[in-house]
């Protein structure tokens, strides 16, 4: 999904202790729906009428490893195939976001000089309302996505209308182990404790990732952090880092050394373990015993993109039948429920996959991690500093 990381997301903000009452309430992050915040009608239809309705000669995509589809014949993915079948426009797609926080060193300086750097990034949804906030983002031509109606998650209170960005997936954040190097981690202390795997665990570079799982393993609230709650865990993830349990705190790089066995446990994106467990069927995915993090990535416009293409791109994959196509493949939480019988005829398997399509009894394991305190300097300094980064 890294102050990471992909993903570090959601919505944030409104789930509370008890619990998520459904997928709705769980990513919505206070709410949301209808409109630009501070617009009125009369502008939003003057921002429309504002849009050249001409696709683009070509669309550019920045993304995440491991985070479209891809036929194994081929090596190309049917929907950004499908896309340029139906439309004409070629996409130059470009898997080079391995945290937010990079990509986001990478583009500021040419976007702050007004140069183009991508048609849409699929970036976290704190980073976008950051790079909202910047001016870094165009709106979207929302007459042009007609299939937002197919969203099954409410807009936060920085993207109201889905303005600024379009879901893509949402992930949980939780850990993985390989079974044939230990029998089973399931929970956060083990983690950072376990004798056995001093040196052979990492942990994410994302401040919301790590000290969410942390958090919630002591059983603190993270959808509104408490100074002193974030001071005392991250003397805990220092002691970790003496004591020379981490091997490495990372973003989405992990995968490579899990899958290979040079690391035996580590935090690790649910999506990211179901495509590996293809390969290594001993990889295991948890929610710890204490819960998880569940986060939202989104399509976003950089400034100096092409609106009307990247509209139109961003209406094609919210249809259920691609929106299920990207699921069954990448294997992540998609926003569109109603791709679950359409998954269910290419992959049963899926359908019923709890990291996929999770039910309400999933969903209450799960929190957010509070976004005032993710875009928050001294928080994030303070971490950095315990990661040496």
């Amino acid at each position: 999904m890294t102050e990471l990381n992909r993903r570090q997301l959601l919505l944030r903000g409104a789930i509370g202790a008890g619990g998520l009452a459904s997928m709705s309430a769980i990513l919505a992050a206070c709410g949301g729906g209808g409109g630009i915040e501070g617009q009125t009608s009369e502008q939003a239809t003057e921002a429309a009428a504002s849009v050249e309705r001409t696709l683009a000669d070509k669309f550019v995509l920045s993304n995440w490893p491991l985070y479209i589809d891809i036929d194994e014949e081929t090596k190309k993915s049917p929907t950004l195939d499908g896309f340029t079948a139906e439309t004409g426009v070629p996409v130059e797609y470009l898997e080079d976001i391995n945290s937010n926080e990079e990509f986001f060193g990478i583009v500021q300086g040419p976007l702050s000089q007004g140069q183009f750097v991508r048609d849409v990034a699929i970036i976290t949804g704190y980073m976008a309302a950051r790079m909202k906030d910047l001016g870094y983002l165009e709106q979207f031509d929302l007459e042009s996505v007609s299939d937002l109606g197919n969203v099954s998650i409410p807009a936060p209170p920085w993207n109201e209308g889905f303005a600024y960005g379009v879901p893509w997936q949402s992930y949980m954040t939780g850990l993985s182990y390989n079974e044939d190097k230990i029998s089973s981690v399931m929970s956060v202390e083990e983690l950072l404790t376990e004798p056995a795997l001093k040196g052979k665990i990492t942990l994410f570079n994302s401040m919301g990732d790590t000290m969410g799982l942390l958090m919630q393993d002591a059983g603190y609230d993270t959808t509104k952090i408490d100074p002193d709650q974030f001071d005392e865990q991250l003397e805990r993830l220092q002691k970790a880092v003496d004591d020379g349990q981490v091997r490495q705190f990372t973003g989405n790089e992990y995968t490579g050394p899990l899958a290979k066995g040079d690391l035996w446990a580590c935090m690790a994106w649910s999506g990211d373990i179901i495509q590996l467990q293809a390969d290594n069927d001993k990889l295991r995915f948890t929610i710890p015993d204490k819960g998880g993090q569940i986060g939202t990535d989104y399509m976003c416009i950089l400034k100096g993109g092409d609106v009307y293409t990247s509209s139109v791109f961003a209406n094609y994959v919210l249809d259920p039948k691609i929106a299920a196509q990207l699921s069954v493949y990448i294997n992540y939480v998609t926003p569109v429920s109603a791709a679950k019988p359409e998954a269910e005829a290419i992959d049963p398997a899926v359908s019923e996959n709890q990291l996929i399509f999770p039910d309400e009894a999933t969903l209450a394991k799960l929190q957010e991690f509070d976004p005032v305190a993710l875009n928050d300097q001294t928080y994030n300094e303070k971490f950095q500093a315990v990661i040496g980064a």
